[in-house]
């Protein structure tokens, strides 16, 4: 009985360890987020400050939507791609990634004229901390 036990706790154990490797993350100009460590970061290119970071605690069903609306984001926007993963390159990057509990990393980027489409940034956009926050006086070319 006591194997079964320690078998069983080590099973469990194992289990929450993968769970923590999912995670969303996005990068959309001059902001960032990073649903593994929770943190917002936006860059501001003021003289007086560089950049701000804000923590943002989500409870487990939160972090598991945004990891489901992160796949459905990469889905979308690799979905004329064929099996090929997109590359990111531009002056104004746009991409939102997620890893599966395998540690798989898939991404995918987005024009910024499409931004609305984005239901990742969407989400984390329309918290308060994000909202409150100053406008980035950063410029891409």
């Amino acid at each position: 009985m006591r194997i079964i036990l320690v078998l069983l706790t080590i099973f469990l154990s194992s289990c929450t360890i993968t769970n923590d490797v999912e995670f969303a993350s996005f990068t959309i100009g001059a902001d960032t987020f990073d649903s593994s460590n929770g943190t917002f970061e936006r860059s501001l290119c003021f003289d007086d400050k560089d950049k701000i970071k804000v923590s943002i605690s989500l409870r487990d069903t939160d972090k598991r939507k945004l990891f489901e609306l992160a796949k459905l984001d990469v889905l979308d926007g690799n979905s004329e791609s064929d099996d090929l993963e997109k590359l990111c390159v531009s002056s104004y990057p746009y991409e939102v990634s997620y890893s599966d509990n395998k540690g798989k990393i898939s991404t995918s980027c987005f024009s910024p004229l499409r931004d609305d489409e984005a239901r990742v940034a969407n989400f984390i956009y329309a918290l308060k901390q994000v909202k409150d926050l100053p406008k980035s006086n950063c410029r891409f070319y």
